[in-house]
């Protein structure tokens, strides 16, 4: 059965101020941790778009803007995995569900690698108006109230993602870790670019380099995958791939009970 394998164990509870955690998710992560931290992170993004939005209409500040425009592409990054480890309420393991939702890591991974390519021209191009017009911002804070808080769950999204795309053995999983980790340096960036600058107003760019810098690295993992890709003969661009789905070749996701991939080669994990 499906759920016992994700049952928790003892040696994976930890007593915080009375009260146990179960924390098998980040040590011996199932499909079904990694749906629901998806669907976490789809809140956590979707909120927060809502709210950079609103932080510009309100304050002016293009690194607002910038924020939502992130969590927006980042949402997506989301439900793509959501969808890649959507068991549809199943609790038996199957050879047909296992096939089903190994036959979607490979799109799942290239429509991420593609999310990122996005995220990687919309923060650049918000990034280089900020800079061209040199921007200060409105409201310094709000730009840390929004920051500070970003920074901190966006960091440890990114790390906990990390490490069960890890142990899952699952690219598309990675990919969507780096689009968090994306947002909480961009967060950081914000964060420390208005403290530097409360103090010092010739510090107005630092955000701004940040987004750049942040910006060609995620165009550059996402172009890096679509050209693998196109290079191994994934035709990503036809509609059959996406409505057949190709059987993998490099990035193949692991079996459905998602147990550790300790013998896994360095090429099954490669972004």
């Amino acid at each position: 059965m499906y759920v016992e394998d994700a049952a928790p164990k003892a040696d994976h509870m930890v007593t915080v101020l009375g009260r146990e955690f179960d924390l098998t998710f980040y040590y011996l992560p199932t499909a079904i941790h990694a749906y629901k931290i998806s669907v976490f992170s789809c809140c956590v993004t979707a909120i927060a778009s809502i709210v950079g939005f609103a932080s510009f209409a309100g304050a002016g500040s293009p690194a607002m803007l910038g924020f939502g425009m992130e969590n927006l592409v980042d949402l997506a990054s989301s439900a793509v995995v959501v969808w890649r480890y959507n068991i549809a309420g199943s609790t038996d393991v199957t050879p047909e569900l296992t096939a089903k939702l190994d036959s979607r890591e490979k799109r799942a991974s290239i429509l991420i690698a593609c999310v990122l390519f996005v995220l990687g021209i919309t923060v650049l191009s918000i990034a280089i108006e900020h800079l061209v017009e040199e921007s200060h911002g409105t409201n310094n804070g709000l730009l840390l109230g929004m920051s500070f808080p970003s920074a901190v769950i966006f960091s440890v999204l990114a790390v906990v993602k990390f490490r069960m795309a890890d142990m899952l053995g699952s690219p598309s999983f990675k990919k969507d870790a780096i689009c968090s980790m994306f947002g909480a340096i961009l967060s950081i960036g914000v964060f420390l670019g208005t403290c530097i600058k409360s103090g010092n107003e010739g510090a107005w760019w630092i955000d701004g380099v940040v987004a750049v810098l942040v910006s060609l690295v995620c165009m550059w993992v996402g172009l890096r995958t679509m050209l693998k890709n196109a290079d191994e003969g994934n035709k990503y661009w036809t509609y059959a791939f996406w409505a057949n789905g190709e059987e993998p070749k490099e990035e193949r996701g692991p079996s459905m009970d998602m147990r550790p991939n300790t013998e896994a080669s360095p090429e099954s994990n490669a972004i």
